[in-house]
């Protein structure tokens, strides 16, 4: 228990004792985050001052006031301890996590870091000849960007050549995600251009921050790089002995982020839960193993309110990860008819929905659902392939709401022209396709959730119902919060301002916490800390 200074026997002296200070409210003194508030008692009433000086075991003497309490000034930039700011060069503990399709844009990655923090460009679903344009204009942007890389097990050669490309252009981040243990390209690109500084600190090429949500991946991610993939890389000439000899003294990530419930994939992990688990776990094996410089451990998913900021910072996280809300956000590479949609979001508006990279094994991504039909026809899709092992053999009334709603037009017209793409594209197991009609129908039926992407970063109005719309319960929060401030006009919306909304509302409300800590009970008007001008604009 924090103890009230008022049991210390605390003063506080004024600057001018002949002089009546100057008495604030409550809610502007604690909104004055850069100020040292001091609570004192003036008579019957409790009085909110900054300035002035205390003292603690000092006697009640004329011109001094009783202190109460006292709440020191807390920036933003000190939310989280400083250390992970001060280890990458950024004024802000909070990035713009990655959205697939290019949805966090090069301007997105830009727009963050012009205002001090870092973004990660979504490389996921993007052929390598079209990232690598999109890398080049980042790599010519206003500082350090970052971008996605996405495990891909169905596509190891996308993998191994995105690696190849971020190497190539110093990516100074790189945040993984999707990845269940470290692979062969991932320790590669970790190990790329290990030296030892002047002060025997350990340092590469490449910054990397892992995404994940099980305590399991997580320990992976902590120890070194497994022994058996550093040893193969440099017999295959891949890392040269001075990284395979500092290799046992890394661990895997630089950061880890605890994803909780997200946008898109997400297993709807508790973050109340999820983060101080794995906090703990990174503690334990970052001491036993003596690293000498920390693994940041941060918070993403969920975070769409100040409350949220400050529930993060308070359960011990690095740094924040902005996510779902950045899709409604100006610089987001998606259309204005999704980001209107998005802006009417509420919490119990979402739905799961079949994946399409995880059609077959019946994974699901976390989508938009109220006022769309994409769900239930996603769904559809996913019922036919697990009842039937051809199209044929589907019920006729079934195939001709599919082939109507769905496809508009028939099935057989749909797979000849996806066939045919498939050959122009050198498929290399077309002849093991055209053998395989329970494959046929699991390639046709992605053929629309893909596509259902598509048409949303377009903003295909004929298609709106079919709109795939990953979105997490943060979006609705953050529009609840918003709602009849200047920021509820999705013009008004911008990825770097809405983040340090979060950080200015979040050190208010820890500073708030820290006076009721100290005994002293006060409630504030609803929404004190809403967003009442552009943080970016001061």
């Amino acid at each position: 228990m924090v103890l009230s200074s008022v049991q210390t026997g605390g003063v506080w002296i004024p600057e001018e004792p002949s002089e009546c200070p100057q008495w604030l409210d409550p809610d502007v003194a604690l909104s004055r985050i850069d100020d040292t508030v001091s609570v004192i008692r003036d008579g019957t009433a409790i009085r909110y001052v900054t300035g002035g000086s205390c003292h603690y075991g000092k006697e009640k003497q004329p011109g001094a006031y009783t202190l109460l309490a006292q709440i020191p000034a807390l920036k933003p930039e000190q939310l989280g301890g400083g250390s992970f700011c001060r280890d990458h060069g950024l004024r802000y503990p909070c990035y713009a996590g990655s959205m697939a399709m290019g949805i966090s844009s090069v301007d997105l990655v830009a727009a963050m870091i012009k205002a001090g923090m870092l973004g990660f460009f979504g490389s996921g679903g993007i052929s390598i000849s079209k990232l690598e344009e999109y890398v080049h204009d980042l790599s010519g942007g206003p500082g350090p960007w970052g971008a996605n890389l996405l495990h891909r097990p169905d596509d190891p050669q996308w993998e191994e050549e995105a690696v190849q490309l971020f190497m190539n252009y110093r990516a100074p981040f790189v945040e993984a995600s999707a990845y269940l243990r470290p692979t062969a390209n991932l320790v590669r690109l970790r190990l790329k251009g290990l030296h030892e500084d002047n002060q025997g600190h350990i340092r590469s090429d490449h910054c990397l921050f892992v995404k994940l949500s099980r305590v399991e991946v997580a320990a992976s991610f902590v120890q070194p790089p497994p022994e058996k993939i550093v040893k193969k890389l440099f017999e295959e000439g891949k890392i040269t002995a001075q990284e395979a000899r500092l290799a046992p003294y890394i661990p895997m990530a630089h950061n880890i982020t605890v994803e909780a419930d997200s946008g898109g994939h997400t297993d709807h992990r508790s973050a109340l839960t999820l983060f101080p688990t794995i906090k703990n776990e990174v503690c334990r094996i970052t001491e036993a193993r003596g690293y000498t410089q920390p693994v940041h451990v941060g918070l993403g998913g969920g975070i769409g309110t100040p409350a949220a900021a400050a529930a993060a910072f308070t359960m011990g996280a690095a740094y924040i990860v902005t996510g779902s809300v950045n899709q409604a956000a100006r610089e987001a590479g998606t259309s204005t008819l999704v980001k209107k949609i998005l802006a009417q979001v509420k919490e119990t508006d979402l739905r799961d929905a079949p994946a399409a990279d995880l059609f077959e094994r019946g994974g699901t991504v976390q989508i938009v659902g109220k006022g769309l039909r994409f769900a239930e026809r996603a769904k559809k899709l996913y019922d036919c392939y697990r009842r039937y092992d051809r199209w044929d053999k589907i019920p006729e009334l079934i195939v001709n709401q599919l082939e109507k709603d769905i496809f508009r037009k028939t099935l057989e017209d749909s797979w000849g022209e996806y066939r045919t793409f498939l050959e122009l594209a050198g498929c290399r197991n077309l002849e093991e396709v055209d053998q395989n009609e329970k494959l046929q129908m699991a390639l046709l039926f992605r053929t629309y959730l893909s596509r259902a992407v598509r048409w949303a970063l377009v903003g295909k109005t004929e298609r709106r119902d079919d709109f795939q719309i990953w979105c997490g319960p943060s979006m609705g929060a953050f529009n609840a919060w918003a709602k009849g401030s200047w920021l509820e006009d999705i013009e008004n919306r911008s990825a770097p301002e809405m983040a340090l909304q979060f950080l200015y509302g979040a050190a208010r409300l820890i500073r708030l916490q820290l006076l009721h800590a100290q005994g002293i009970d006060h409630t504030p008007v609803t929404d004190w800390f809403k967003a009442k001008s552009s943080v970016l604009a001061e």
